[in-house]
């Protein structure tokens, strides 16, 4: 007698997922992105990771793990990634990802006073400012340095985005005047 050996399709099992990113992820410009998927195969062969951004495989990208160190606009967009074993494969649901512009935050007001003055600096660009103390929606800051002064502001827009802006107030020394009779 001969014996058949014939593939069961019904005896394979494709990877199954346990765990993977959110749907959605939003990050700012420059910082990380970082995506994960964990899987089970069923003991046949390794699995095998591709992630693909658009649906299109993205190259070196052949672990469980997607990291971007410093995130760029062009990152923003739909990712997955397909597990393979010898059985099959699956592939995990997508994720999502926005990378949100950072504030342009700007300072004015008067850069040069005379000793003793106050001078109003004002932000612009963003929704919340800190000004040194924690975010506040306060955009003008009141200051009377006594010597010239570097100050900064980080604004944060309604993303959670921050970026900064300096300016240097100058001071200068009040004249000294002098009468003299002839």
């Amino acid at each position: 007698a001969t014996k058949n050996n014939v593939l069961n399709p019904s005896s394979l099992v494709v990877p199954t997922i346990s765990a993977q990113s959110p749907s959605t992820l939003d990050v700012c410009v420059g910082e990380p992105i970082s995506l994960f998927v964990t899987a089970n195969g069923n003991g046949n062969g390794d699995l095998n990771y591709q992630w693909q951004k658009g649906g299109v495989d993205i190259t070196g990208e052949t672990t469980e793990n997607l990291n971007v160190a410093i995130s760029v606009a062009s990152d923003a967009g739909v990712y997955q990634c397909v597990i393979t074993d010898d059985d099959g494969s699956t592939t995990s649901a997508s994720t999502t990802v926005s990378v949100n512009s950072l504030p342009t935050v700007n300072i004015t007001g008067d850069l040069i006073i005379c000793e003793g003055q106050t001078t109003t600096l004002t932000a612009t660009g963003a929704l919340n400012y800190d000004w040194g103390s924690g975010f506040t929606n306060q955009a003008s800051f009141d200051v009377a340095p006594s010597v010239s002064s570097t100050f900064t502001v980080i604004g944060e827009d309604s993303a959670g985005c921050t970026a900064s802006a300096s300016v240097l107030v100058e001071v200068s020394p009040t004249p000294n005047a002098s009468v003299t009779s002839n």
